[in-house]
């Protein structure tokens, strides 16, 4: 078998994986826009706890506070969808500074 026929199998064989699961996500209506939506709303999470009150004599529920885990968890999976990431570390010496900025400000405006 050529390395051609390879290919063009493998890229049939994935998209017919890719149709299967996609139906299967239909099936129990996991859609892309329910996704987004849920991540979204994990953007802006909350938590409130629960606490023995002494003075009360009993349990009381706290107030609305960040839920800093869950936020760091949508935020990370819509930077992946979004296919955005942090600047690269940019070392530079005094030997080169001037070379390094404008390939940096190459690299900006190539994101554009």
């Amino acid at each position: 078998m050529k390395t051609e026929e390879r290919e063009r199998l493998a890229k049939e064989s994935g998209e017919i994986a890719r149709a299967e699961t996609l139906k299967h996500c239909k099936t129990v209506k996991l859609t892309p826009i329910r996704v987004l939506k849920k991540i979204s709303e994990g953007l802006d999470a909350l938590e409130n706890k629960v606490f023995y009150d002494k003075d009360r004599g009993k349990c009381v529920v706290g107030p609305d506070q960040i839920n800093w885990s869950a936020r760091q968890k949508a935020i990370d999976q819509a930077v992946s969808i979004i296919g955005i990431k942090a600047p690269e570390k940019l070392e530079v010496t005094h030997n080169n500074i001037a070379e390094e900025l404008e390939a940096a400000r190459q690299r900006v405006k190539g994101r554009k």
